[in-house]
């Protein structure tokens, strides 16, 4: 279970990497990657800190798992 949410974050926060490309590749303009108060910022900014909370939760998981 701890390495599912492990994976979890990392599917996450390499879809954080898409979104800084397809911003600075200027790809799905009508999302408006990398302008402040577009769908594509709130997203870029959820799926961060949920990957980065999934990742941290499952490596802390898996520690006290291992004890």
């Amino acid at each position: 279970m701890w390495r599912l949410l492990q994976i979890l974050g990392a599917i996450c926060l390499a879809i954080v990497l898409f979104a800084d490309a397809a911003g600075a590749f200027h790809l799905f303009p009508s999302v408006g990657w990398g302008k402040p108060d577009s769908i594509g910022y709130y997203l870029d900014i959820v799926f961060g800190i949920f990957g980065s909370i999934l990742i941290v939760v499952g490596l802390a998981g898996n520690g006290v798992a291992r004890r």
